[in-house]
């Protein structure tokens, strides 16, 4: 082999090796390989080369290069490599997605005799779907939502199809983005296929967090993804537990606070942006790739105490409060939560069962909890306004004799449900046990409710806390809880001076 041939075949090597080549006669700017872009490309060119099906999630933050890469020089280099192939790259809109299939075939049909032998179909122009030459194989654009009939994909690329804030706080959107990508995305990849979502977190609901979501259930057997995660600012994950901080390092071997894109962003373009005024939530969103902030909120993560049978002291009265679902293996949980209140008025989370079932199984669940706790712990069934709720609860209520069963009705909006919990906890008179195996989906559930209206995508255990704590508390109607405010209203004074304007302790 000679060694202008070696040297022509390292200019084609991987996608980022084409992108120095090329990049600039197409984008006007020269590509630049950062360090966590090479370490995420060799983990995508891992992914794309086996023959067995892939999926690689890759989250990192805005104006990283991720989606030059995923959108225009991974696939170009796919199609030269294997023009028989197709790929399929799916973004917000169709107008985005379509200027990053034209890029594509600009590059393949310019460029692509040259470095790989291989040329662009020019009959077929259409900048949302073109073949190569003398090949069934080529690239379809297309937007989040948009028509595959009759189209498949070896390489499958889905980067950033949530555009703006508007869109992350819209249940409506998220939902269907995730029913699209099961019914439509999903079903179109190739045997031995790869699908590749790139993004930056908006929202722990967003289709990157319902995979994720869905592989950390127990029992799991889908697809497996890998999934990259790059913070602005490393940091270990909140499941990490981390014995000494100046010897942690990253994936990247970064320390902690150290840039992802120091060639771009330094560490103090990253704090400026971080201290001068933007929302935490959208901070730990955008550029953390942590959709729930661990400051701030109706629930800090810094707040709860933990109980142990040393520290815990007499209880004077507790309940088991049930949120139901019957959705057997998928859907809303059913979660019922314990709770009791101290000799010195402060709120111990004693149980939590959680779990997706069928109507007769969480039946039998319930029946079998309240045996446990025995007569002494009243039970609460959520009855939702409309529909069947009460029929359901006369139910339970039936089956449930000789035990104090009460509703637990939806008055207000969860977070003004959530409030007198909220206040609790923030004083820090809410406890945890401390060894529950549970605790982590705990923390993370309650660290999504912002108290302005984003909310976690199940908030089932906030739910059921929150009527557990109102309950035990005596608290009647709700206020609504205001980000930063003094907890005060807690006290006697301070509920009477909310109900009526002025204290008449005064």
């Amino acid at each position: 082999m000679t060694t202008q041939t070696i040297d022509h075949l390292r200019r084609i090597a991987t996608p980022s090796r084409l992108a120095m080549e090329v990049g600039k006669k197409v984008t006007g700017f020269d590509f630049e390989l950062f360090h966590w872009l090479a370490y995420a490309e060799q983990r995508i060119l891992d992914a794309v080369l086996d023959t067995n099906q892939r999926f690689v999630m890759l989250n990192v933050p805005p104006r990283s290069g991720k989606t030059t890469f995923s959108g225009v020089f991974l696939p170009a280099w796919f199609l030269g490599m294997f023009p028989e192939k197709r790929v399929m790259f799916t973004t917000y809109s169709d107008d985005f997605s379509v200027r990053f299939g034209r890029a594509v075939r600009t590059i393949l049909d310019r460029f692509g005799r040259e470095y790989f032998g291989v040329g662009v179909d020019r009959s077929a122009q259409s900048a949302s779907d073109w073949q190569m030459a003398n090949s069934f194989g080529g690239m379809l654009s297309t937007g989040i939502g948009g028509v595959l009939t009759g189209h498949g994909g070896d390489l499958i690329i889905v980067d950033d199809i949530i555009k703006n804030i508007q869109e992350a706080r819209s249940q409506t959107s998220k939902r269907m983005h995730e029913d699209w990508y099961d019914t439509t995305l999903r079903t179109r990849l190739h045997p031995g296929g790869t699908i590749i979502i790139t993004a930056t977190r908006w929202a722990e609901d967003d289709l990157s967090g319902v995979l994720i979501e869905r592989i950390r259930k127990e029992g799991y057997d889908g697809d497996q993804w890998e999934v990259l995660d790059f913070p602005a600012l490393a940091e270990p994950r909140d499941d990490e537990v981390v014995e000494d901080e100046d010897a942690w390092r990253d994936e990247l071997g970064r320390k902690i606070g150290e840039s992802l894109n120091p060639e771009r962003f330094s560490i103090e373009d990253y704090v400026a942006r971080r201290d001068g005024g933007m929302d935490s939530f959208l901070w730990s969103c955008l550029f953390q790739q942590r959709p729930s902030s661990p400051e701030g909120g109706m629930f800090p993560r810094d707040r709860w105490m933990y109980w142990n049978p040393q520290n815990i002291p007499a209880l004077t009265r507790s309940v088991r409060v049930w949120d139901l679902a019957t959705t057997e293996g998928g859907g809303d949980w059913t979660v019922g939560v314990k709770m009791g209140i101290g000799s010195n008025g402060d709120l111990y989370v004693l149980d939590r069962q959680r779990f997706q079932r069928s109507t007769s199984d969480v039946e039998q669940a319930v029946l079998a909890c309240s045996q446990t706790d025995g007569y002494g712990v009243k039970i609460m069934i959520e009855q939702e306004r409309a529909g069947a709720g009460k029929t359901v609860f006369e139910s339970y209520q039936r089956k449930l004799a000789g035990f104090s069963v009460a509703p637990a009705k939806a008055d207000g909006t969860k977070e003004q449900r959530a409030t007198p919990y909220s206040s609790m906890q923030q004083q820090r008179r809410v406890w945890l046990p401390e060894s529950a195996p549970w605790l982590e989906e705990w923390r993370k559930e309650h660290q999504g409710m912002l108290g302005d209206g984003r909310r976690p995508r199940h908030d089932d255990q906030i739910d059921t806390a929150a009527y557990a704590a109102r309950e035990l508390l005596g608290q009647g109607a709700v206020s609504m809880w205001i980000p930063g405010a003094d907890p005060s209203w807690m006290t006697a004074r301070g509920q009477a001076t909310a109900l009526v304007g002025t204290s008449p302790f005064r």
